[in-house]
């Protein structure tokens, strides 16, 4: 008989050391749409010490998240007169020091073959905790505003859905944010000067939850300690 586990403990593992080997290739200054705005620690630790990375994906998360996008594009592809494009790849080299790469979950395309909207779909555990807020989180308007700056498309959204119930959505529409662009570019480009020093930047989460769910919390917490005791 087979065991269950152990099939699935090993595609975790695999998955884990397929995510790391893709860090490891990455070159200073090569950075992830899905990073804008995070914290800039964990962002150099990712490109520069992959090695740290020792926590396994959740891969059922990751499964279940992308059962819920690949059925909301089913649904949104059946609907008349839409034309859909799924994971619209971007590079977009901002200067010598910053190049953006990313996969927009889906776009929609106008009767020229433009791209008129860009959307980003995020799998959330309870849509309860989204559907009080009055705009998506900070850190999934940078991601999206990456694809839309980069494709020049003034129009997007970001859809939260619940994995166990894809009827449960909240969609935030969002736009062409120079301001917001501005902070990227500038956190990126930062964070790249840190690499060329080989320099460990300050943790500046913008959100308390994300040193909560990093993979690296525990490293940078023994090193604050350590600093913190030095600088007495």
């Amino acid at each position: 008989m087979i065991n269950v586990y152990d099939i699935v403990d090993s595609e975790l593992s695999s998955a884990n050391e397929r995510e790391n080997k893709k860090h490891s290739k990455r070159q200073p200054g090569i950075f992830y749409a899905s990073e804008a705005m995070q914290c800039p620690r964990k962002i150099y630790i990712s490109v520069m010490h992959p090695n740290m990375r020792k926590e396994k994906m959740p891969l059922g998360l990751f499964y279940m998240g992308k059962s819920a996008e690949e059925a909301i594009i089913k649904c949104v592809r059946s609907s008349p007169g839409i034309c859909v494009q799924e994971q619209i790849g971007i590079k977009h080299t901002i200067s010598p020091k910053v190049t953006i790469h990313g996969y927009a979950d889906f776009g929609l395309l106008d009767d020229n073959g433009n791209y008129k909207e860009f959307h980003e779909i995020k799998s959330v555990g309870f849509l309860s905790y989204i559907e009080k807020e009055e705009s998506a989180k900070v850190h999934h308007r940078a991601q999206l505003q990456c694809y839309l700056q980069n494709k020049k498309c003034n129009n997007g959204s970001i859809i939260y859905v619940e994995r166990s119930d894809i009827c449960k959505i909240k969609q935030f529409p969002d736009t062409l944010d120079y301001g917001l662009w501005k902070d990227i570019v500038n956190t990126f480009t930062e964070i790249s000067d840190y690499m060329e020093d080989e320099k460990m930047p300050p943790p500046i989460p913008i959100a308390d939850w994300e040193c909560k769910y990093c993979e690296f919390a525990n490293d940078c917490k023994e090193e604050r300690k350590w600093l913190t005791k030095r600088n007495k």
